[in-house]
């Protein structure tokens, strides 16, 4: 548990990959071994997925929450200046102080423009940037959901 605390202290995104260390030792000594041991550890053999996920749900909601900051800060660009930037570095120091790290994988936020909209998104969980495409397969990464939208 002390691993744990550790973890949880960390920043984005040490943090998420010192609760996969943690869980992936924790499974390895009660799954990974004879049923004697994981009958000793009954409740860390069936918490050590759940106290994961928690951390996991964690970073979705602050890739969210770190999307409707630059959102806001999208949508303040569009009306000063009738157009959306080309990049969220234009919105620094404006708009936002700086540009929102991703808390997957702790690099700024994605951002493209797509059929004239603003598509702000995480790349997830698997780390990987698939473009913005949140019905990929697989961990798709992680969208800002985008308000019916008019360019002006």
């Amino acid at each position: 548990m002390n691993d744990l605390i550790a973890a949880a202290k960390l920043a984005d995104p040490k943090r998420l990959r010192a609760v996969e260390q943690w869980e992936d030792r924790v499974n390895a000594i009660t799954l990974g071994a004879d049923i004697a041991t994981t009958l000793r550890y009954p409740v860390t053999a069936l918490m050590t997925s759940a106290i994961a996920a928690v951390f996991r749900a964690g970073a979705r909601h602050e890739a969210q929450n770190r999307c409707a900051i630059a959102r806001i800060a999208l949508e303040r660009y569009r009306r000063k200046h009738r157009e959306l930037p080309e990049t969220l570095e234009q919105l620094v120091p404006e708009f936002l102080d700086a540009v929102p790290l991703d808390p997957f994988d702790g690099r700024p936020l994605r951002y493209v423009i797509r059929d004239a909209k603003p598509v702000l998104y995480s790349v997830g969980q698997d780390g990987v940037d698939d473009g913005g495409q949140g019905d990929a397969g697989g961990d798709p990464d992680i969208l800002f959901p985008t308000p019916p939208y008019e360019a002006e």
